[in-house]
């Protein structure tokens, strides 16, 4: 279980087996969350000050939008990171700050809480 939480957590050693068995799967051949996932190893083995993320939610079930919310919450506080996003509860999720924009326009800015209020 992850520290004080109660809540289990998949170990790293089968995730790095799953990467592994994986890894010989031509990145076309990999499921929507699976070449997002790859996506994001991409980035981050640029080691970049900055992570700017793009709709990374975009077209992934549940399961794997659960699973890249924990994967961004682990990166949080190594580098910064701009996220666009339609998905409210990713944004809530991962977010200290949040601008709402509509139509290139700002219509709100602030912490999560104040924004959600």
């Amino acid at each position: 279980t992850r520290a004080g939480t109660g809540r289990r957590t998949r170990p790293r050693r089968e995730t790095r087996a799953r990467a592994r068995e994986r890894a010989q799967v031509p990145a076309g051949e990999l499921a929507h969350g699976e070449k997002r996932a790859l996506e994001l190893a991409i980035a981050l083995a640029m080691r970049p000050k900055i992570l700017l993320l793009d709709e990374p939610m975009a077209g992934t079930g549940r399961e794997e939008t659960a699973r890249l919310i924990a994967v961004l919450r682990r990166l949080k506080g190594r580098f910064s990171v701009v996220l666009v996003e339609h998905d409210m509860t990713a944004v809530f999720a991962l977010a200290d700050r949040i601008s709402v924009l509509l139509y290139g326009r700002i219509l709100a800015t602030g912490t999560t809480a104040a924004v959600r209020a």
